[in-house]
């Protein structure tokens, strides 16, 4: 899973991913489960390829599943055009990756958070020196 970027509109952040399939069986969903559970992490809507759907979990996280097996795919193949709107602004997710039986095929941590501009303190050089003597 990578993360391909993030916006944000007023508190709420929209993260936009693609799922990688390296060398596994053929990946047919996935589910992201929060390690923080409610009232910690929580997604708030998802969104998918067309041949692809989305379902809230009550844990606050999301299943991700193909409509066929058509929108499966194999090791070295990826697939793009899913995203999420998350409260709060970061969380970490265990990722379990479903193959054709329905079966969890493999899992792994993945984390999501947006990168923004850091507010930046002006100080004189003899500041910044003090800070290291």
């Amino acid at each position: 899973m990578v993360q391909d970027s993030c916006s944000a509109v007023g508190e709420e952040l929209t993260f936009h991913f693609s799922v990688i399939n390296f060398n596994s069986p053929a990946v047919c969903g996935f589910s992201l489960v929060p390690e923080l559970p409610l009232p910690g992490c929580l997604i708030v809507e998802g969104s998918c390829p067309s041949d692809w759907l989305y379902s809230q979990r009550g844990d606050g996280g999301g299943d991700w599943g193909a409509q066929g097996p058509t929108g499966c795919f194999v090791a070295g193949q990826i697939r793009r055009g899913f995203s999420f709107v998350l409260d709060p602004k970061f969380c970490c997710y265990t990722a379990q990756y479903v193959g054709t039986t329905g079966l969890v095929i493999f899992q792994q941590q993945e984390c999501f958070t947006c990168g923004f501009p850091i507010g930046l303190q002006p100080t004189p050089w003899t500041g910044v020196k003090k800070l290291y003597r």
